[in-house]
């Protein structure tokens, strides 16, 4: 497990980042199952590779959860009209914490807050013109075709991210494009892995401490459970 810290020096707010590289080694079986005992809405994918990031993603925040509250309360995650998960008792005052989740190629990623919080990653990949020109605001555009063709395709999914983690914190995902935000919320750029761009935001200064999650870590976490279902102890 390796743990980088942004912005230490900011006290006044933490977010935690947990990601995971989704590997062969992973026992998607278990994963799935240990996934259906605290999602009550699964979301509908096309793709099998969708899926498997999603219930990563889903697990992460299951591991922060029993990060930040040992005796691992019971919880589920919900969704709300919007789509946005939720822990089912966030609203027990001794068990506030709430999350974002994301995942983009073989990475998923879970942000935790004492706040609502957004998240976002992206593989980054070759990206036509015209979805900056549509997408971006005129600020946003100056900054995409200023910079130099070789470097374009990253500066776009750095803005994307901000973006999208913002509309996120917000719970209106995608469907907040265009629409004008309150201007309190601060997104921060994160460094996961090459190849990769992504994003938290938050209302407020806060520091960001990141954490990569290795497979064998995920699978003692959902074994433990399992064991614990059953009875066995661990």
């Amino acid at each position: 497990m390796n743990i980088y810290t942004y912005d230490a020096n900011i006290i006044q707010k933490k977010l935690r980042v947990f990601w995971l590289e989704i590997c062969n080694d992973l026992d998607f079986v278990l994963l799935e199952q240990i996934r259906k005992m605290f999602e009550a809405q699964t979301p509908q994918y096309i793709f099998q590779k969708d899926m498997m990031r999603h219930t990563c993603a889903i697990l992460l925040a299951v591991y922060a959860w029993k990060k930040e509250y040992s005796e691992f309360p019971f919880t589920m995650i919900l969704r709300d009209l919007n789509g946005k998960p939720y822990f089912s008792n966030c609203s027990d005052k001794k068990h506030m914490l709430y999350f974002n989740l994301t995942h983009s190629g073989d990475i998923a990623m879970c942000v935790t807050g004492a706040s609502e919080v957004g998240a976002d990653i992206e593989q980054i990949q070759k990206i036509p013109t015209q979805v900056a020109k549509r997408y971006f605001d005129l600020t946003e555009q100056e900054k995409f075709f200023k910079t130099t063709l070789d470097k374009q395709d990253e500066v776009f999914y750095q803005i994307w991210t901000k973006k999208e983690s913002l509309l996120k914190a917000i719970g209106l995902g995608l469907r907040g494009l265009g629409k004008n935000v309150e201007n309190d919320w601060i997104c921060t750029p994160l460094f996961i892995r090459e190849g990769y761009a992504a994003s938290v935001c938050c209302k407020g200064e806060y520091s960001v401490l990141i954490e990569s999650i290795s497979s064998n870590d995920l699978m003692g976490f959902c074994q433990n459970i399992c064991n614990n279902e059953r009875g066995d102890g661990g």
